[in-house]
């Protein structure tokens, strides 16, 4: 299990405390796989308990401002894909920043 929603994540405190919490340039996504992902490079695991039900009350913050919210999204999976690619995709980095614009254009479009 590579990440776990953050909508439900128990985290032991010292697991927290040696990956450094989560990192707060991350705006409503990709924080918690952020977190996963740095939490497996110290060498813990992630967990994923299927017998464990949530209902996770989608669009509760991103539907009072949603364009502002798509934007976060979209600003936040980049800054995944840079701080955790190597140089190979640092030098794509263009590419995946205007296929992103692209994917957020479209659905603004599409919302109208």
């Amino acid at each position: 299990m590579d990440w776990v929603s953050g909508a439900l994540m128990l985290i032991r405190r010292d697991t927290f405390d040696a990956v450094g919490g989560f990192d707060e340039r991350f705006f409503l996504y990709w924080e918690d796989a952020d977190f996963c992902k740095r939490a497996a490079a110290q060498g813990w695991s992630t967990w994923y308990a299927p017998i464990a039900e949530v209902v996770h009350g989608t669009a509760r913050a991103s539907r009072h401002a949603p364009v502002r919210s798509l934007a976060a999204f979209h600003v936040s999976a980049f800054r995944y894909y840079w701080k955790h690619g190597g140089a190979l995709a640092r030098l794509l980095s263009p590419i995946v920043a205007f296929g992103l614009l692209g994917r957020f254009v479209i659905r603004v479009a599409s919302r109208s």
